[in-house]
Parts: structure tokens; C-alpha cells; sequence
């Protein structure tokens, strides 16, 4: 399915969550057309992987917000916005002023389609959680003031993975509330492009390439939609027509 003239806008906290993560899921709606809107809520000046730790904040934010823009170039992002909040202190934003921002891009793209992380936070990192939540409530205002419902999808690890990571504990999303399964094994190599921009992040690789199953090979991604009752037959993509049970992006298998 060509999917042109579909917009969907990613919410996250660092550079690096959206090659990390949804990297694969990026680069295939890129491929069907979709054009896609970032936005990033930190600079990422507060890491502590790999090669972050040799530089002080100012400097590791200057090298990671040009890291995130070679990145977005890599998976196809039409627009990346960055909205300057403190590394590790997401949550001090607050409800208000997050969701404002995040709700005023809304309005500007008027997408489909919101992705974040699920919102344990994948890691249960503070920051990813605040991120979420703020795209939540942005996308409720959303609805309130213009009367139209966004699918709002998050970006998620289920049980049956994280149960196998053995080098940490991971917060458990149960395999039942799983809704959406793409095949992103076309584009693992884009993937893979994506995430090597973020260099001074790349001690975090090989815990990825670690993951069990397809996961490690960037095979699959995994969703769970906002609002979709638990043990949902499993949809065919992110946007509405997918969900519905249409044909699968062209490209995947």
C-alpha cells in the first residue's frame, strides 16, 4: 500500500531513541510515502554511553543534535524539531508546558498518526516517560480542540523479549497487549545506517544486536495502539486503514 499524502509526527526524548527504536518502522513508511515529523525533547547532553562520557554537556549536545540530524536524513524525516528541554530532567517540564509544545506541532503537520514509547518507557527511563505522557496529553487537546482522533501508537518490548535480556530488568508489557507487528526486515539495513550516526552512542549496539529473535537483527517492531482492548486481532500497520485490516505497506513481507 502507498501511503502518500499520510502524515504521522514521533515523539521522543533523546537523540538516538528514534534509530534505536522505531528505526525500522521509520524508514518503511518513509519508503511508502508517508512523510514524517520528529520531535525530540532533549539534545541528549546528559549521556553517559560509550563515547559520551568524554565530553563536557555543551560539547556532547552540539555532537548529538548534529548525530539526530544525520539520522532523520537517514530514515527520511521530512521535519525534526527539538525543543531544547534539560537531559534527565523531562519531567520537571511538566504536564502543561510539554504538552503545549508537543500539541502545537501537532497542529502545524495534522497527522494520522503519533508514535512514542510505550509508557513504561522501554527502559523506564524518567525522561521517556515524561515524553509519552506529554504526547498523550497533547493528542487528547488535539481532539478536544479540532474534533478529530489521532491513532496514537507506542512503540513497545513485550514480555517475551525483555524476559530473555539478561544484562538488565526492563519494565514487562504483557505479549497480550501487543496490537501491531511489522515486518521491518527490508529495512534493517537502513536501521542499521541510522543507528551508526549516533556514534557517540554506539557502546549501546551490541546490547541490541543481544536482543533474542528477530529483534537483534531488527527484524520486527512491535505496538501497542492507545485505547485498543487487550488481545486486539493483530492489525496490519499504524494508520487507520492498516488497522482496519488493509493491504500491508508496500516493501514488506
Amino acid at each position: 500500500m502507498i501511503l502518500r499524502r499520510k502524515r504521522l509526527v514521533a515523539v521522543f526524548a533523546h537523540p538516538d531513541d528514534e534509530s534505536f527504536g522505531p528505526g525500522g518502522t521509520f524508514a518503511r513508511y518513509a519508503a511508502a510515502g508517508v512523510e514524517m515529523t520528529l520531535v525530540c525533547g532533549t539534545r541528549g547532553e546528559a549521556g553517559s554511553i560509550g563515547h559520551s562520557k568524554r565530553y563536557g554537556p555543551d560539547l556532547l549536545g552540539r555532537i548529538r543534535q548534529a548525530e539526530l540530524e544525520a539520522a532523520v536524513e537517514v530514515l527520511g524525516f521530512r521535519a525534526l524539531h527539538l525543543l531544547g528541554y534539560p537531559d534527565r530532567e523531562v519531567p520537571a517540564i511538566g504536564g502543561e508546558r510539554g504538552s503545549a509544545d508537543v500539541l502545537a506541532i501537532l497542529k502545524a503537520v495534522d497527522p494520522e498518526v503519533v508514535i512514542a514509547f510505550h509508557p513504561s518507557g522501554i527502559s523506564g527511563h524518567a525522561d521517556h516517560r515524561a515524553m509519552t505522557a506529554y504526547a498523550e496529553l497533547a493528542v487528547d487537546r488535539f481532539t478536544a480542540e479540532t474534533g478529530r482522533r489521532l491513532v496514537l501508537q507506542y512503540w513497545t518490548l513485550p514480555l517475551s523479549v525483555t524476559s530473555q535480556v539478561k544484562d538488565r530488568e526492563l519494565p514487562p508489557v504483557p505479549d497480550e497487549d501487543i496490537t501491531v507487528i511489522l515486518d521491518t526486515a527490508p529495512f534493517a539495513e537502513v536501521k542499521r545506517r541510522a543507528v551508526h550516526c549516533h556514534r557517540t552512542q554506539l557502546a549501546f549496539y551490541e546490547q541490541l544486536l543481544n536482543m533474542p529473535g528477530p529483534d537483534g537483527q531488527f527484524g520486527v517492531e512491535r505496538y501497542v495502539t492507545a485505547g485498543a482492548p487487550r488481545r486486539s486481532p493483530l492489525a496490519r500497520g499504524l494508520f487507520p486503514e492498516e488497522l482496519e485490516g488493509g493491504d500491508q505497506v508496500e516493501g514488506s513481507a
